[in-house]
C-alpha cells in the first residue's frame, strides 16, 4: 500500500461543516462516529492528542490538511513526504495577519507555540513571530500524522 492510499482512507472520515455562514470547521462525519470502526479510534486518539497541545480546531483542521495532502498529491512513500513536509507547512501558514492573530486567539494553549517561536526563531517583527507560531503548530501536527500513517506502513501498527 502508498502512503497516499493509506492517507486517503484516513482522509475519508472527516469532512468540513458550517459553524456559521463565514466559519467553517472540520470533524469526524457522523456515520464514521456512529460506526466507530478501528480508523476512527485511531484517528481519534490521535486528535486527542494534538488537542493537548493545541486548539481542537486546530488539531482537526491540520489533520485534514496533511491528509489531503498526501492523498491528492499521491505521495508515495514516508522519505517523499518528509522531503516535501517543509515547503507544504510553510505554505497552510495563513498569509494574514488576522488569520494568524484570529488563530493565536482560539485558545490559551496556543500561545505556548508562540513561546517556543519566539525562543527558536528570534522573529524580527510581529508578523514574523506570528508565522513562526503557526508553522511550528502545524509541523507538529503533520509529523504526528505522518509518523502515524509511516508506522502502520511499516507493520509496526496492524492496516485493516
Amino acid at each position: 500500500m502508498k502512503l497516499w492510499e493509506l492517507a486517503k482512507k484516513y482522509y475519508d472520515l472527516f469532512e468540513e461543516r458550517k459553524r456559521s455562514k463565514e466559519e467553517t470547521y472540520w470533524a469526524f462525519k457522523l456515520d464514521v462516529i456512529k460506526a466507530r470502526k478501528n480508523e476512527y479510534e485511531e484517528m481519534s486518539n490521535l486528535i486527542h492528542e494534538l488537542g493537548e497541545e493545541m486548539d481542537e480546531d486546530s488539531a482537526y483542521e491540520f489533520t485534514a490538511r496533511c491528509l489531503s495532502w498526501l492523498y491528492n498529491e499521491e505521495i508515495e512513500d514516508c522519505d517523499e513526504a518528509r522531503d516535501k513536509m517543509d515547503e507544504v507547512v510553510d505554505n497552510a501558514v495563513s498569509g494574514y495577519t488576522t488569520g494568524l492573530t484570529e488563530w493565536l486567539n482560539r485558545s490559551t494553549v496556543n500561545v505556548e507555540w508562540l513561546t517556543e517561536a519566539l525562543k527558536e526563531f528570534q522573529p524580527e517583527d510581529g508578523y514574523k513571530a506570528l508565522s513562526e507560531t503557526q508553522y511550528l503548530c502545524i509541523k507538529r501536527v503533520f509529523e504526528k500524522v505522518l509518523d502515524f500513517l509511516c508506522e502502520k506502513l511499516e507493520g509496526k501498527v496492524e492496516i485493516e
